[in-house]
């Protein structure tokens, strides 16, 4: 998916997209949860998600969404990530 592509989808569903976000890399996050419903896509680097006992890697360009409240961790690359993030 490019840019443009995540832009228009996450209008239509109704999420409000923020600036970039950049996470420093080998950074992990514990199992946390976010009071927002995430729409998220990857510009650089990677991150992992891991979710009901299933860790995901996405790279530039994969996007996915993630319910409100929903129990996650996050772990970045090597190289850091750079992320676009929409919230609803």
């Amino acid at each position: 998916m490019n840019t443009d592509a995540f832009q228009k989808a996450a209008e239509a569903e109704g999420y409000k997209i923020d600036e970039p976000n950049s996470l420093s890399p080998n950074k992990h996050n514990a199992e946390h949860t976010h009071p927002f419903d995430a729409m998220v896509m990857v510009l650089e680097g990677e991150i992992t998600i891991g979710c009901a006992g299933e860790d995901t890697t996405y790279g530039p360009g994969d996007s996915c969404t993630m319910a409100a409240e929903t129990p996650h961790t996050e772990t970045v690359g090597s190289e850091g990530v750079t992320l676009l993030v929409a919230r609803r």
